[in-house]
């Protein structure tokens, strides 16, 4: 199971041998991280990321052709 800010591993070789089982758990500047890149999330967080990136794209495009404001 992955998701942000937690990463497991498994491995398992027969029934009468040894199973592993790795966890590593991270801060919250990991989990910033993961949510910013959309790893290990759901596809809506990946398309609120695009919808977001191309929203910003147009609104830096149409208020940097409008000038300062005035005062």
């Amino acid at each position: 199971m992955q998701r942000p800010r937690l990463h497991r591993r498994r491995s398992r070789r027969t029934p009468h041998r040894t199973y592993e089982l790795t966890e590593s758990r991270h801060g919250l500047v990991a989990i910033a991280n993961d949510l910013h890149k959309g790893r290990d999330t759901g596809d809506i967080w990946k398309w609120l990321i695009d919808v977001s990136a191309l929203l910003l794209t147009v609104e830096s495009c149409c208020c940097s052709q409008a000038g300062p404001s005035p005062h």
